[in-house]
């Protein structure tokens, strides 16, 4: 799903052209006929973190969403970047909010670009210090799922895109192993297909 284009001009509300601007751009912009204000639509920062459990990190914290895109799914917490904030105290800000943990914020763990809906996400990894946890408005539960490190670096390979065969070849395992990883992952992280799973990691916040 693509952002919509703009449509009126955010400084008189004119229905917007797409056009090459005047000042020599080589890409179309929206651009107002009435006020000459040309619009620049940039990717919007999404910030979250990946918040573990555990001295092998094997547990994973999720929050269900309590509101749309995706209510009633399982993601991890992240959300749209403030204004004055850096991106470690957006995603630092999000958690709290979302699942409210108590957690070591540590180094960036991705950096994924969704290209398709102009969205740049930003993972920090978090180190929790407690399971209780005191979700806010927009989470419905929080919960810890469990992967083994097998299952972490079969899911790591799945969100590149890659292949049962080539994820059997990249681990020196069988094709019958990745499947039941594969199934074992999808049951605990509560998915049903990879793109599920991917949507977990880049939530799409349209």
């Amino acid at each position: 799903m693509h952002r919509p284009p703009l449509k009126h001009c955010r400084v008189c509300g004119t229905a917007v052209i797409y056009r090459l601007p005047d000042d020599g751009d080589t890409k179309e912009r929206a651009v107002c006929p009435a006020c000459h204000t040309v619009h620049y639509e940039n990717p919007l920062n999404v910030v979250g973190t990946v918040p573990v459990w555990g001295e092998d990190g094997a547990q994973v914290l999720l929050c269900k969403r309590n509101i749309e895109p995706r209510w009633g799914k399982w993601t991890l917490p992240a959300g749209f970047m403030e204004m004055g904030e850096t991106t470690a105290e957006g995603a630092a800000r999000e958690t709290d909010e979302e699942a409210g943990a108590q957690y070591e914020l540590q180094g960036l763990f991705s950096l994924m670009n969704v290209v398709r809906v102009g969205q740049v996400h930003l993972y920090y990894r978090a180190r929790l210090l407690s399971i209780d946890f005191n979700p806010g408005h927009e989470t419905i539960e929080a919960r810890l799922a469990t992967l083994t490190q097998r299952e972490r670096e079969v899911m790591e390979l799945i969100l590149e895109g890659k292949y049962n065969k080539v994820i059997a070849d990249d681990l020196s395992i069988s094709m019958r192993t990745v499947e039941a990883h594969r199934s074992r992952i999808f049951d605990k992280m509560d998915v049903r297909s990879a793109v599920e799973l991917a949507q977990l990691l880049t939530v799409l916040r349209t």
